[in-house]
């Protein structure tokens, strides 16, 4: 009896599943119906009206109408986009789909119409069957039959659903993923595509989009998830990497399928976005207990944890905070920046999960509204930071980010009070110098500007905006809105400050703003210079307000105005005495700084007050120089150690760098260079590379402890510290994979699209210094051995020991000839003209490098002389068949898997011979951007 059920039952359930498949892929069909959507992924360079042009030149207003997050014929890349059209009964009855006419253009092919251009809404299958042309052999300019299937469901299964959309999955996408973004059940899903195995990574679904009541089932705006799938790089990633590497290694390069996008070429990285388990954080929380929990916000609750060894905070996300959730991950992954929080990793299960940094010394709101006092030079600081990692998301990111929520309670602070800018849930991607019309309201109270709650209008002047904000909230500890004793409505701070500006006298009636914790421990002039800065940025028309390079710039000013302020004493002097300085009649009163001890100078040059003891700081040295002018003060280190901050760079023992190296054994010798020596140790827990300068070095190492103790970014070689006991040594970070020389020359070969991000990386490192510093900095000595190389092939630019400093575009003349034969460009030689030019023009030579593996001078077989790469390019340029001439050039271990055509008219840009005719690092980072992304499809 219990078997005649159990077969009931089981004939039951394949009598249904039956049914499911008959309805939904059956091989027949009756009617048609007036409306299906195509999910359109759209590539590099498409905009709406390339798409109409696919669609029967579609009017861009019906595809507007199902798309309400595009707001002008930009599309945002690797989004998607809904494609309205008529589902007709096809063949006879045969399917239902829709046939549309495609122009041919030169080079098509039906493999890349179906993959590339109709984004496989259709197949190289269907195109040959519904057209008479050979594949590879399509005529120009005749016009094809596309056919793109569709679904009208069904009465007896889909009598709820009344719009379906037609979704080709992605290589990397599965069906949770699939779930997530439409946020549509999976078992729904599951019904209307019974025959799609999901794990393969492949297939045509059908997705129910609206119910017949005309309620939305399917979150398909899609571009309100703009850039969604390059997400599902990180989520799955660690779940279908290798099935990645089987399906890329069975494509053939030319044949235009799109590849999943990996973790190095998607710019994404395993090692910043690690997948943790729910069981991993409850434990890791306590089971997510109060006492764990550290804060919460509009989207989510956040708990301290300790994960893999690391401090983190989880954001656990509300169920409305999935669009949040997605934006954070998306942003979080693209861009790194010593100002903005650290995304660890992520969870999707039961839950939404973003782990991130844990940063321990609480957020700005709090630091302001607290006990302790923060000191005028912290707050400026920390407006600086703030500022830099706002500029960044602004302009260094393609595309660029509007973050909508500033507010010192976003603005997190470590243990040495730096800020990091965080609560990335409201940022908002926008095509670079188009602002963007919002569909719902959200953002703080008293940080949102007038524009946006008329119109919600957004660009980046609604960040600047906010960012006065918090300006003002520096100087007087206020809150956004403030609700004054005796006064029953609440006003903003804007407001109040305003006011001030309108008084009779503006700086009384600022002063009474100030925090009175300051206690008057500020300097009046840099709290004015900062209230006004906050005006300019608070102005009402956005037009008005700056941009945050220009915000960044004067609180750079500011800050260095406030250091000189705080830090200076009261100006002494000497005349010298005859028992001390009987040799000397002119004496230098000179301040120390930070960084700064008895060791640095040439102790044959000066003679120190007995009373100033080596070890304090902020004292005076009296620099003697012969009134025969006989020494050269340039010679000292007067000029060279100003502003280096103690933080970054910890001074070492010579004790301890000996130990650590074996006594500068040969075992850790890793290299030697013109000016030193590099040993490998490990210092105080970390792996370091420790140079020994030469003795006649002494410039090159304050150029570089200058430099590298005041810049910090991703794409350049961290300084950890220094020594200056016996010898001159500095401390960087070990860079564990060796230099793009070493690469280039070895055995192994560098794929292309490593050596494309290698490229985009060294640029990125050098445009911050040519462009994002003031002063601005040239390297002077830009080479492949001077590229090095992490364990994950991203690179650092290193070796600053030439870099010079110079006014911001002005150019300077050496006085001495240096360099690297093969990377300085003409006028160098001629006249000793030094611009950031440069640096373009070896940059251009690393290029050709990264294309040819070949050295800057090149010694050819059977020739005596030497010549450069540039000039072999040059002659290849030149050859009456340029590509059969560059290719010659070619690293033959790339085997034909390269597109080299735009690295080498970069590099041949860079190269001119005419210093002004070369692009700025800006715009070759641009370029390679723009070439990265190309290959990652």
């Amino acid at each position: 009896m219990i078997f005649l059920r159990r077969r009931s039952i089981i004939i039951l359930v394949l009598i249904y599943l039956f049914s499911n498949c008959t309805t939904c892929y059956s091989s027949s069909c009756i009617n048609g119906c007036d409306l299906a959507l195509a999910s359109l992924f759209i590539w590099p360079e498409s905009d709406l009206p390339k798409i109409s042009q696919l669609f029967d030149n579609m009017p861009s207003s019906d595809i507007l109408d199902w798309n309400t997050e595009i707001t002008s014929t930009f599309v945002l890349a690797e989004s998607r986009v809904n494609v309205p059209f008529r589902c007709d009964c096809l063949n006879n009855g045969e399917f239902l789909g829709h046939i549309f006419r495609y122009n041919v253009s030169a080079n098509d092919t039906y493999d890349l119409i179906a993959t590339r251009l109709y984004s496989s809404l259709t197949n190289k299958e269907l195109l040959m069957r519904d057209n008479s042309y050979p594949d590879n052999n399509i005529p120009d300019h005749v016009t094809l039959n596309v056919t793109v299937n569709c679904s009208c469901g069904n009465k007896d299964v889909s009598k709820d659903y009344g719009l379906f959309i037609t979704y080709p999955m992605r290589p990397v996408e599965n069906l949770s993923y699939i779930a997530l973004v439409t946020n549509t059940s999976s078992k729904l899903i599951e019904m209307y595509n019974p025959m799609v195995n999901f794990s393969a990574g492949s297939g045509l679904l059908y997705i129910p989009g609206k119910g017949s009541s005309g309620k939305k089932i399917a979150a398909l705006a899609v571009a309100a998830l703009a850039g969604v799938s390059l997400l599902v790089g990180i989520i799955y990633v660690g779940i279908y990497r290798k099935k990645e590497q089987k399906v890329a290694a069975t494509i053939p390069a030319s044949s235009g399928q799109s590849h999943p996008p990996s973790p190095g070429l998607s710019g994404i990285h395993v090692d910043k976005s690690v997948e943790f388990s729910y069981e991993e954080l409850a434990k890791s929380t306590d089971n997510f207990s109060i006492s764990n929990k550290i804060g919460e916000g509009g989207f989510g609750t956040v708990y301290y944890a300790e994960l893999r060894g690391k401090k983190a905070a989880i954001k656990r996300m509300n169920r409305e905070g999935r669009t949040e959730f997605l934006a954070e991950l998306k942003i979080l992954t693209r861009v790194q920046h010593l100002n903005l929080v650290s995304l660890i990793g992520y969870c999707v299960e039961r839950s939404l999960f973003l782990v991130y940094e844990f940063i321990e010394n609480g957020n700005l709101s709090q630091h302001l509204r607290g006990k302790d006092v923060l000191t005028w030079s912290t707050r400026v600081q920390i407006a600086m930071d703030s500022a830099r990692g706002l500029e960044y998301i602004h302009e260094h990111t393609v595309p660029f980010y509007i973050h909508r929520d500033i507010k010192s309670a976003n603005i997190l602070i470590n243990k040495n009070f730096h800020a990091k800018i965080g609560d990335f849930g409201l940022s908002k991607l926008v095509e670079s110098g188009n602002p963007t019309l919002n569909t719902r309201f959200m953002g703080t109270f008293g940080y949102m500007p007038p524009e946006y709650g008329h119109s919600g209008v957004i660009s980046c002047k609604v960040d600047v905006y906010a960012f006065g904000v918090v300006l003002y909230e520096l100087i007087s500890s206020k809150d956004a809105v403030v609700k004054e004793d005796g006064v029953d409505e609440a006003r903003s701070l804007v407001a109040l400050f305003d006011e001030a500006y309108s008084h009779s006298n503006q700086i009384e009636a600022i002063s009474r703003l100030i925090d009175p914790k300051l206690r008057d421990d500020y300097p009046l002039d840099s709290v004015y210079k900062m209230a006004q800065l906050a005006k300019a940025c608070t102005e009402k028309n956005p037009e008005m307000r700056p941009t945050m390079k220009s915000v960044v710039v004067a609180l750079m000013a500011l800050s260095s105005s406030t250091l000189l302020t705080t830090l200076n004493v009261i100006v002494n002097c000497s005349c010298g005495n005859e028992h001390v300085s009987k040799d000397y009649s002119l004496f230098l009163t000179y301040p120390m700084f930070p960084g700064e001890n008895l060791s640095f100078g040439d102790k044959n040059k000066f003679k120190i007050d007995p009373n100033v003891q080596s070890r304090r700081q902020f004292q005076c040295w009296h620099w003697p120089a012969l009134h025969s002018n006989q020494s050269d003060l340039s010679d000292g280190a007067l000029a060279g150690f100003l502003g280096i901050a103690v933080d970054k760079s910890a001074e070492y023992s010579y004790k301890e760098l000996s130990e650590s190296t074996n006594g500068f054994s040969i075992s850790n010798k890793i290299g030697e260079g013109g000016f030193g020596t590099v040993y490998y140790a490990e210092l105080r827990g970390k792996a370091t590379a420790i140079k020994q300068m030469n003795r006649q070095a002494k410039a090159e190492f304050l150029a570089e402890l200058k430099i590298l103790a005041r810049v910090h970014h991703l794409n350049l070689v961290c300084l950890i510290g220094y020594c200056v006991d016996r010898y001159l040594f500095l401390v960087y970070e070990f860079i564990d994979n060796g230099n793009l020389s070493q690469h280039l020359r070895g055995r192994d070969t560098l794929p292309w699209s490593t050596r494309v991000q290698i490229a985009l990386d060294s640029a990125r490192g050098l445009e911050y210094i040519h462009e994002h510093t003031v002063p601005v900095y040239i390297h002077r000595d830009i080479k492949s051995a001077n590229i090095l190389i992490d364990k994950n092939f991203h690179a650092k630019v290193g070796d600053f020991g030439l870099t010079k400093l110079v006014e911001n575009g002005n150019s300077t003349i050496p006085t001495r000839f240096m360099g690297t034969f093969g990377y300085m460009p003409p006028e160098y030689g001629h006249s000793g003209i030094i611009s950031s030019k440069i640096d373009v023009y070896a940059f251009g030579v690393v290029l050709y490098e990264l294309i040819s593996s070949k050295e800057a001078v090149v010694k050819e077989d059977g020739i005596d002389e030497a010549r450069s790469l540039v000039a072999l390019f040059g002659e290849a340029h030149n050859h009456p068949n340029p590509i059969e001439g560059i290719s010659r050039l070619i690293d033959p271990k790339l085997e034909d898997n390269y597109p080299f055509d735009s690295v080498q008219k970069l590099a041949n840009a860079c190269t001119e011979k005419d210093h002004e005719m070369r692009p700025t690092m800006r715009s070759i980072v641009v370029a390679l951007m723009a070439l990265s992304s190309s290959i990652e499809d």
